[in-house]
């Protein structure tokens, strides 16, 4: 299913998920869509670029412009959850 479309996710407040201990459904991915205003610049390699995602606890992983859950588009397991921030002006 499609989940809401217009959230905005801030550095402010992290996301954190976690799934019950008796139902597992498929996947789901929440992508950062690209609101240039200026000229692309290239952030340094080893530092999260303007609105770069990261895990800060447990198992779902950082996809380019996106995060996912654990084993994403497959089911995901029984109590599973991660919390993940987004990064403004490559910092934390």
């Amino acid at each position: 299913s499609n989940g809401p479309a217009g959230k905005v996710p801030t550095t402010a407040v992290p996301i954190t998920w976690t799934s019950d201990h008796s139902v597992t459904r498929a996947g789901w991915k929440i992508c950062l869509a690209a609101t240039q205003t200026e000229a692309p610049t290239m952030p340094p390699t080893d530092a999260p670029g303007v609105g770069a995602w990261s895990v800060t606890e447990g198992a779902c992983e950082v996809d380019g412009n996106c995060v996912t859950s654990p084993n994403f588009p497959s089911n995901y397991s029984n109590n599973q959850g991660c919390s993940t921030s987004v990064h403004e002006n490559g910092k934390a």
